[in-house]
């Protein structure tokens, strides 16, 4: 027999045969249960076969929303037969179906506003809200003022040092006052390095910047920003006439005008032998843009009467000499030889400096008179500075006397340290 038709008889002959052998209240209850279950079985039924409210079978059908599954549940509800209320009105305790499908039922209604809230809120494209929100102002792009003059030479520079190799130099021609300085620079690298903070290295008598670019520029540490000049009258950088233009502290302010158009802030001062004068001048007259001063073979105390003699004869005469004969004479190589001893010059040393002791011999017979006396009225200042000197001389240094020199400041520079090196000379 088919499940249908053996479904239909099930509910027609049920009744008759519990109508025989079953009467009073337990006969009623009885139906009522039957009528549940039949209720449950048909539900089951047209489930299976897909009939119910026209949804696909169980088997091809996706899975129902919160939405379907609450009118479901209502749907559930409104099916109920009347026994359940026959019960309450009767004071008797509900079934167990009956029970499972009152829970059920308040938990899809309590969830129910809920859901429908979620969908609502998700249904639909989403809206995004194009151009500014209403009510305010658009801002106005700020007006920038034209770079003034310090500032595109600062970017020019930036870009030159920025496109330049790494092991190249960067050339300066700086005007300052009725002179035009030169210098040569290395620009700092690495994280640490810092444009506005500079090592200053400032050159003897008789030479130029090519003194340092030899061998001791490259030995400095690459994070800091090293700038070597000419000082006036030497290498490229020009003089102004008169002896007043050989005295340290007027080339001292020069250099220092030319370091702040390069924007640097705070330096460290390197002078070498007449160079060392120009550092203590520069940091005696500007303590607080001086990080420190390191004097090598520096003259930065007074000669004695016979040294400074016996020093202006030999420099005079070597730049006399290198001027009759329009080149870098025997005698002026001599001088030079006598500065390196009693160790060898460097194999390359005189090819790489090329003409400088010819080109500048005014410039050099106008410092060594005027040095001894400079410095005399330098040396008063030096118990006030209070920035770091590092002085260093050789023992066998036949131009500067170490102990005339570098004992002698050290005894007047409160932050001064004394390094003599043995058998070592003057350059």
């Amino acid at each position: 027999m088919p499940f249908s038709d053996w479904l239909g008889s099930l509910g027609g002959g049920s009744h008759q045969k519990d109508e025989r052998h079953r009467s009073g209240t337990h006969s009623s209850e009885k139906s009522i249960e039957k009528d549940s279950l039949l209720s449950r079985i048909g539900r089951l039924w047209r489930r299976l076969r897909g009939d119910e409210q026209g949804r696909p079978s169980r088997n091809n059908a996706t899975t129902p929303t919160h939405s379907e599954k609450v009118r479901e549940a209502n749907q559930t509800l409104s099916r109920r037969p009347e026994g359940g209320d026959e019960r309450r009105k009767a004071g008797q305790a509900p079934t167990a179906m009956e029970a499972k499908t009152s829970v059920a039922t308040k938990r899809a209604s309590a969830a129910a506003p809920k859901a429908e809230k979620t969908d609502s809120r998700s249904a639909g494209p989403k809206l995004v809200r194009q151009g500014r929100p209403a009510g305010r102002k658009p801002q106005s792009s700020p007006v920038l003022a034209p770079p003034t003059a310090r500032a595109r030479t600062s970017q020019r520079r930036s870009r030159a040092a920025a496109n330049a190799p790494k092991d190249a130099l960067i050339r300066h021609k700086i005007p300052i006052e009725d002179v035009a300085l030169h210098a040569v620079e290395r620009p700092a690298s690495g994280w640490r390095a810092s444009s506005e903070r500079a090592i200053i290295l400032i050159h003897g008598a008789g030479v130029d910047h090519r003194d340092w670019t030899f061998s001791f520029l490259s030995r400095i540490a690459p994070s800091w920003r090293v700038i070597a000049f000419d000082r006036p009258g030497f290498g490229h950088s020009t003089r102004s006439p008169g002896a007043a233009s050989a005295l340290p502290a007027n080339q001292a302010r020069l250099l220092r005008k030319a370091a702040a158009e390069l924007q640097v802030e705070e330096a460290v001062l390197v002078g070498h032998s007449w160079g060392g004068a120009v550092a203590m001048a520069w940091g005696i007259e500007a303590p607080d843009q001086t990080i420190g001063v390191a004097s090598l073979a520096g003259a930065i105390a007074p000669w004695s009467l016979g040294k400074a003699i016996e020093n202006g004869k030999r420099f005079q005469m070597a730049a006399m000499t290198a001027m009759g004969e329009g080149g870098m004479h025997a005698a002026a190589l001599d001088t030079l030889t006598e500065s390196f001893s009693p160790n060898a010059m460097p194999t390359g040393y005189a090819r790489h400096l090329g003409d400088a002791l010819s080109s500048q011999a005014s410039a050099t017979m106008a410092d060594t008179a005027t040095i001894n006396g400079a410095l005399a009225l330098m040396c008063p200042n030096y118990p006030n500075f209070a920035r770091p000197v590092e002085l260093v001389y050789g023992d066998a240094d036949i131009i500067l006397d170490h102990a005339e020199q570098g004992e002698r400041a050290a005894g007047m520079l409160p932050c001064a340290r004394l390094t003599v090196l043995k058998g070592a000379g003057h350059m």
